[in-house]
């Protein structure tokens, strides 16, 4: 496959992963209560950054994470992301669990939140493994 049908296919699937990460957060019920056994949480991260000194590298990410309460102060859930480095030509696909703890029982409070989780890199075993492709 020649450089160019390979950026084509690159750009046609990051923007389905892109769209797709989209409708599922337009698409996700909204919360109707705040009682901690019907509310949930949904957060949507989507972040651009550009590298500094030698090491720097542009990077583009998604996330959509999706959490259930189990009380006032904590919820449990999971989410789905893509991340993309150019500097590094590697795309990954995160997959994590997440918790939030809540300090105080008010509106706005401060929190603790971990996740911890995987990736799949897609692509990165075709042709040269020290230089994956950037195909799904």
């Amino acid at each position: 496959m020649n450089k160019n049908a390979r950026l084509c296919r690159f750009a046609l699937q990051r923007t389905i992963i892109t769209a797709l990460l989209a409708i599922v957060a337009m698409v996700g019920l909204a919360q109707t209560s705040f009682d901690a056994k019907e509310g949930c949480l949904n957060i949507v991260d989507v972040s651009c950054a550009r590298g500094l000194g030698e090491y720097g590298d542009k990077c583009v990410s998604a996330n959509y994470t999706h959490e259930s309460f189990i009380n006032e102060q904590f919820s449990i859930g999971g989410g789905i992301g893509y991340s993309h480095h150019k500097g590094y030509k590697f795309s990954a696909i995160p997959v994590y669990l997440s918790t939030h703890y809540f300090f105080l029982d008010k509106r706005f409070s401060p929190y603790a939140n971990l996740r911890v989780g995987g990736f799949g890199a897609p692509g990165f075993f075709r042709g040269n493994p020290h230089r994956p492709c950037m195909t799904a």
